[in-house]
């Protein structure tokens, strides 16, 4: 009977946690809209979609919470051609989010950030040299086209890897400090959280 109060225990705070964390993501996503004046491409957009797409379970909530984080961030910054591709991309980082979550072990940890910032670059940049009159349709203006995008890609990176780590992180010591028996006797634990 211990181990079932247990595994009850054990459910319930880690739907504390996945609820925290998606809260806290979606709420820094806001701020970093709106109220921050961060840096081109140093946005935490692509950490809080991985987030969400590791902690929310079921894809109606998953899908509504990443557009409105999608359109907040967009409503920031002006429009630009190959916009549609820019947005596909986004999808990228829910892909990946959701394949780190089969496996939430250090390697898709650390992997899956770098791969979803590298897609991100990879499509965005794609629609940016089809659609932008800066860029001919060629070979040349392809490379001419990444080249330029090359320090915008590193913010993305820099920002999705340190935000990321900034998650993987605060997980880490929340369900350290959760598992702690005279913390968690301080804090009840008894009312079920939204399920995710």
């Amino acid at each position: 009977m211990t181990e079932q109060k247990e595994s009850r225990k054990e459910m319930k705070t880690e739907k504390l946690i996945s609820l925290g964390l998606v809260c806290l993501a979606v709420a820094l996503s806001f701020a970093f809209s709106f109220l921050i004046d961060a840096p081109a491409n140093f946005s935490i957009l692509g950490a809080s979609l991985l987030v969400l797409a590791v902690f929310i379970r079921h894809l109606p909530w998953l899908l509504f919470l990443s557009l409105l984080l999608i359109v907040a961030n967009l409503l920031q910054g002006p429009s630009f051609p190959g916009m549609g591709w820019h947005l596909m991309s986004f999808g990228v980082y829910l892909a990946i989010g959701r394949w780190w979550k089969r496996d939430f072990g250090w390697t898709r940890s650390i992997s899956s950030p770098v791969l979803a910032s590298l897609c991100f670059f990879v499509v965005s940049n794609l629609g940016v040299w089809l659609w932008s009159p800066l860029y001919e349709v060629s070979l040349s203006g392809l490379v001419l086209c990444f080249t330029m995008a090359i320090p915008f890609g590193l913010k993305s990176l820099l920002a999705d890897c340190f935000f990321t780590a900034c998650f993987i992180g605060l997980s880490a010591w929340a369900h350290q400090r959760l598992s702690d028996e005279s913390f968690s006797e301080k804090i009840s634990l008894q009312t079920q959280p939204i399920e995710l």
